[in-house]
């Protein structure tokens, strides 16, 4: 079967818990949520791109997330500064929907909404990056993410737990680039899982 990005992510994502997926590699992710700074989430940004740019990859970005400004101001207490400076940009790409959260109050409708994925082929690590970031820092963003990378069947997402998953296709037998990111990550404040 071609690797077609969306019905990968459809194909081999359990998109209710990611890491009971059948092919699911490991993670890593921050000790303690309530410590994070800036610096860690840098780190995390930092380590993603290094390692894979390393093994010249490319990531094709298939995702649906979703946030409520009202809810991020309201709830969150996020500045309507940041929402415009940071948030903005990534509504403008499409790879985040602003949508009022009370229109989507039953599980059938919210559903279809955070899984009509988008495929945007051949991302930058800096738009990647940017992408994670907000994924990574700001609360009240729901929905998926992924980074697809059709030539070695990975699938790696970011998560709000400061840190990046792994998995991959039915056909990639070898995952042994997917257990060397997740092995590869030494950071005393971070922790690792390799199934």
């Amino acid at each position: 079967m071609p690797f077609d990005n969306i019905e990968c992510v459809k194909n081999y994502v359990d998109l209710e818990s990611y890491s009971t997926s059948a092919n699911f590699v490991g993670y890593f992710a921050h000790m303690n949520r309530s410590d994070v700074t800036s610096s860690d989430i840098v780190y995390a940004l930092d380590y993603f791109t290094s390692f894979f740019q390393s093994n010249s990859l490319k990531f094709d970005l298939v995702s649906l997330l979703v946030t409520d400004p009202e809810e991020l101001v309201g709830t969150y207490n996020l500045e309507i500064s940041i929402i415009e400076k940071f948030l903005k940009p990534l509504e403008v790409k499409g790879w985040l929907k602003f949508t009022d959260y009370g229109e989507h109050f039953d599980n059938d409708s919210w559903s279809k909404l955070i899984t009509n994925f988008r495929a945007f082929p051949n991302c930058s690590y800096e738009n990647l990056n940017l992408i994670s970031r907000a994924v990574m820092e700001i609360p009240g963003i729901k929905g998926h993410c992924f980074f697809v990378n059709p030539d070695e069947e990975l699938i790696v997402y970011p998560h709000e737990d400061v840190g990046f998953g792994i998995l991959t296709s039915e056909s990639n037998k070898d995952r042994s680039l997917a257990q060397l990111f997740i092995k590869s990550m030494n950071n005393e404040k971070f922790i690792k899982e390799l199934v």
